[in-house]
């Protein structure tokens, strides 16, 4: 974009300060204050009155013996502006009422040169000055002129912070630790005393973030920084590498990278090195949020910042929010692989894309489009560019999507389905609007069908449900990948009690897996541990039949049925996941409502990289890994019949320490809402008089089906 006078004026009418604008113009903060000289301009937002400022009123005032302060207070604009305008009608205001007597007298009594500043109405340079011009300073440019006596009598007698002191002799912060050491001068605790270069090298090493290496050493996070200075860690040296700088991020950190850069994230270059910044509407501050987690050992100050942008395309002014890591040669190291100068598609990094980074990209890019086809905006980039694109989809995905006119990439229908269900399960909840309203369930075994065909020795398409085998079997290996590969959530959870599946000619169809709940329900008038089980894990493969899937959900509670006490088996329809229960339907289990499951979501990288529930931090694997890491001894009389924990068994001072931890790691953590689940319950008996029993104490009420 051509930088021109009424840009630059259309921000300072919108109230926008000098930091705001260079970072909107992507200029640096000189070429933007050598414009506003050129063209008269000032971002000091008492400067509404420059018209006043003539050389008959800057006379007058001169006249009337005024300084520069008193003027610019009383014309209302910057004093830089007015001594400025000063300058150009060759005009010169009263210098500062310094009088070197009244100076002695001052300093006989002990005050600081500060203090005697804001007596004359000087600033501590100004005060500086007055005294070299008279005889009074010796003006110095390097440490050796600052004594042992200043350092004493600002750091020791008056306890002056260092940045206080720093702006009193006028000399970096580096340079005042430098004269510390210099004078053998002991540091306060706060300035990070105790911390030694040997301490700090192997948690840089480590790649820790800043909260956690100021929690070590026991001091704040300015500190800590403070201590880096002092030993001479710079940003480069702390984050560089002999190696690649992309050695430096975590896989996670990696995928968000290449996916906010291909999409709304850009590389700032306006200092010596570059920062990563990442800017969005205010309505998405808990994906900023959500990025800063995961970036934050590269972000040293308080994390997601609010600010009002003015848009030259739409003339309005919007409230976003932004996240903006170190200025790093790591991420100037970043810059040719994305522009050149302008953005540009890498193919290196477009193929080290992985559904993670897929998902950032469309997050930050994406949109539905037409309820059955997804876009990404690619229109920033070149023909060629989108061209690459499309060719690394089909060949790394074998996703076939097409480019529309103004330049942006389409995924049309069942191309769509192929790419939602390859990115679905990294899609934040706040985003699930972007993509179409189909279970994800399903989207993975349609992505799935064509390469599971491929292996198998029959014919699938004759199968019917009778065809297949449905047995209880013991849980193992190839029951684990199977749910891994086709349940939505990937994973088992919790382990399992019973397992159930289904079978063709020895090819694995369909599993469904039944536990103890987490807590039970009290759904009948009865003993409810005795009577209630959780479904925890269902899914069956992208080749078979309809109806399998609700045949062996049927076979397995019989079992139950027939071989356990179990009589009332709850299961869970994630909406997050496009869910509505549409098996549990077909099976006749009764709604209990769509308002149960957690509320919330957290992530913490020091529990692992992804979300997880503050339910799962009390499951009993939970206890046992807590207890585990902090030397505690997990008993066995600590646990149920059934392999739960047993609260009132535990000793009081061990259930009080992990319930502390959990309430930090929670109060800690990043909290994002999420859709609550559907919940589903059927009521089985061994036989038509039980069914009657247990209808009669049935202790719930049913609700209406939902529907998609």
């Amino acid at each position: 974009m051509e930088i021109t006078k009424e840009i630059i004026e259309q921000c300072i009418e919108k109230g926008m300060s000098n930091k705001d604008t260079f970072t909107y113009l992507n200029i640096s903060k000189s070429t933007l204050l050598r414009l506003c000289k050129t063209w008269d301009l000032s971002f000091d937002r008492r400067s509404k009155n420059l018209e006043q400022v003539t050389v008959e009123k800057i006379n007058e005032l001169i006249l009337r013996n005024t300084t520069l302060d008193q003027a610019a207070e009383e014309l209302g604009v910057s004093r830089s502006y007015l001594a400025s305008k000063a300058s150009e009608f060759k005009l010169s205001f009263s210098k500062q009422k310094f009088n070197s007597e009244e100076y002695l007298k001052f300093k006989d009594n002990s005050l600081l040169d500060t203090e005697i500043a804001m007596i004359f109405g000087m600033t501590p340079h100004g005060l500086y000055c007055s005294k070299v011009t008279r005889g009074l300073e010796i003006e110095y440019h390097n440490f050796d002129t600052v004594t042992k006596e200043d350092i004493v009598d600002l750091y020791v007698t008056k306890v002056l912070p260092i940045s206080k002191i720093s702006d009193i002799l006028n000399k970096g912060i580096t340079h005042i630790y430098e004269l510390l050491k210099k004078y053998n001068i002991q540091l306060r605790r706060e300035d990070g005393a105790h911390i030694q270069k040997c301490q700090l090298l192997p948690w840089i090493s480590g790649n820790k973030d800043y909260p956690e290496m100021a929690d070590s050493f026991r001091v704040t996070g300015d500190a800590l920084k403070k201590a880096i200075i002092r030993n001479d860690l710079t940003s480069e040296e702390l984050f560089s590498d002999k190696g690649d700088s992309l050695n430096r991020f975590t896989d996670i950190q990696k995928q968000l990278i290449y996916g906010s850069l291909l999409g709304d994230g850009y590389l700032s270059n306006s200092h010596s090195n570059c920062n990563l910044i990442f800017e969005h509407g205010i309505k998405q501050k808990l994906y900023v949020e959500y990025k800063f987690q995961i970036l934050k050992n590269f972000i040293q100050d308080k994390g997601v910042h609010t600010q009002d942008r003015f848009d030259e395309r739409t003339q309005k002014t919007y409230t976003s929010v932004s996240v903006n890591t170190i200025q790093s040669k790591i991420f100037s190291d970043l810059h040719h692989l994305f522009y050149n100068p302008l953005k540009y598609i890498n193919s290196d990094i477009l193929y080290s894309l992985d559904p993670r980074g897929l998902a950032f990209w469309f997050m930050d890019d994406g949109y539905k489009y037409n309820n059955y086809s997804l876009v990404i905006c690619t229109e920033s980039f070149t023909q060629e560019d989108t061209d690459l694109i499309i060719l690394y989809f089909k060949e790394k995905w074998d996703i076939t999507c097409g480019k529309l006119k103004d330049n942006r990439i389409i995924f049309r229908k069942n191309e769509a389905f192929k790419f939602q269900s390859l990115i679905s399960l990294h899609v934040l909840p706040m985003f699930h609007y972007k993509l179409i309203s189909i279970s994800h369930q399903k989207l993975i075994k349609d992505n799935l069908v064509k390469g599971d065909v491929g292996t198998l020795t029959f014919n699938h398409k004759d199968l019917k449900v009778p065809d297949f085998i449905f047995s209880n079997e013991e849980y193992s290996e190839d029951i684990k990948k199977f749910i891994e590969k086709y349940e939505w959530l990937g994973k088992v959870g919790n382990s399992c009690k019973w397992v159930f599946t289904a079978r063709y000619k020895g090819f694995l169809a369909g599993v469904i897996l039944i536990n103890e709940p987490v807590s039970y329900s009290n759904l009948l008038k009865l003993e409810s541990k005795d009577y209630e089980a959780l479904i925890q894990r269902g899914c069956s493969s992208s080749w078979s039949p309809k109806n399998l899937g609700s045949s062996l959900i049927m076979f397995s509670l019989r079992w139950m049925v027939v071989n356990t006490n179990k009589r009332a088996f709850i299961g869970y329809a994630d909406t997050g996941a496009s869910e509505v229960g549409i098996i549990y339907q077909a099976c006749n289990f009764d709604f209990l409502g769509g308002y149960f499951g957690s509320k919330f979501l957290y992530q913490n990288s020091k529990i692992k990289d992804g979300f997880f529930s503050r339910q799962s931090l009390s499951r009993t694997s939970s206890l046992k890994k807590w207890c585990k890491e902090n030397s505690i001894e997990f008993k066995k009389d600590w646990l149920k019949e059934n392999g739960f924990k047993d609260l009132s068994k535990i000793p009081e001072d061990i259930l009080s320490k992990w319930r502390n931890w959990m309430s930090g790691v929670v109060e800690e953590s990043f909290k994002m809402s999420i859709p609550s689940k559907g919940k589903y319950v059927l009521v089985l008996g061994k036989n038509s008089t039980d069914q009657k029993h247990l209808n009669k104490i049935k202790n719930y009420t049913k609700n209406s089906y939902p529907k998609r």
